[in-house]
């Protein structure tokens, strides 16, 4: 169905345009996959790095001209004439018109959950662990229903809890190569593979990783101070917790035990457009 309806734009000379920003591993891995694709163009990357915006183009489309914008006007002119371009600011691909805002907004969406993290890593944060997950992802199912449970088991699905809960898993997760799937099912049905609540109902806090002292900076995720553990946002507003994704460059102002979570009070964070845009959502939801 939609290899049809995308080789239907292709046709039409109307393809999905799509703006990236990052142009990383996956990033660059999605516009080689788009351009493979009928139906669909990547129109414009954002990377504070042009060069690698750039090689992103290259991958992906061959030897094509790259042009650059320097406002949103500017990026949605070279979209509609159909030239790549590049930015260093992502909130120039992000305001300009082929984006996720509402309807009245002159957007594509009508409307403004528990998720898990389980990594593969010793408490020395570096060994890594047998039989991993590594890349891979996963899903634990439950139900009430006896030949359920009892056709579940017949399958190999590790049990779990009471015999009830099994887990789904792949090794693998592909990024770049499943994305332009969602992608289209917004532009040809409308429809999102997730959607945000109008207000948060969970956060990503910071914990630590080991004993802390005051003093001592924080690494962000992935780093060797601080993981991420899922709590409700309720909760973590009650009590001022640290979200993880402003964790990074956090002066400790008192130490802290391996396993507690960090609060707003025991740290200094560094201004950035991502505590601005914190402050702005907590406002934004009332709190």
């Amino acid at each position: 169905m939609l290899s049809a309806l995308l080789a239907d734009r292709e046709r039409q000379g109307k393809p999905i345009r799509v703006g990236l920003i990052g142009a990383g591993k996956f990033g660059g891995g999605l516009v080689a996959q788009i351009a493979q694709m009928q139906g669909m163009v990547v129109s414009a990357i954002a990377d504070i790095d042009l060069a690698r915006a750039r090689y992103a183009y290259t991958a992906g489309y061959g030897a094509v001209a790259v042009g650059t914008a320097d406002s949103p006007a500017a990026v949605a002119a070279a979209i509609h004439a159909g030239k790549f371009t590049v930015v260093e600011d992502g909130l120039l691909v992000a305001q300009a018109p082929q984006k996720f805002s509402l309807a009245e907004e002159g957007g594509l969406l009508s409307q403004r959950g528990v998720v898990e993290l389980a990594n593969s890593v010793a408490e020395d944060g570096k060994t890594l662990l047998a039989d991993p997950l590594r890349m891979g992802v996963f899903v634990v199912a439950r139900s009430e229903h006896a030949f359920t449970v009892e056709d579940l088991a017949t399958y190999h699905l590790h049990p779990g809890g009471d015999g009830k809960n099994f887990l789904l898993y792949r090794p693998y997760h592909l990024v770049a190569v499943e994305a332009p799937i969602t992608i289209a099912k917004v532009a040809l049905y409308g429809l999102p593979t997730g959607a945000p609540r109008p207000v948060p109902t969970a956060e990503v806090i910071a914990v630590a990783k080991r004993g802390l002292k005051a003093g001592e900076t924080l690494d962000g995720g992935g780093g060797y101070t601080v993981l991420g553990q899922s709590e409700k946002a309720t909760v973590a507003r009650q009590e001022g917790l640290l979200p993880l994704g402003l964790s990074g460059g956090a002066v400790l102002n008192q130490d802290v035990r391996q396993g507690d979570a960090i609060g707003y009070a025991m740290v200094d964070v560094p201004d950035s457009l991502a505590l601005q845009l914190r402050r702005e959502q907590d406002a934004m939801a009332g709190e």
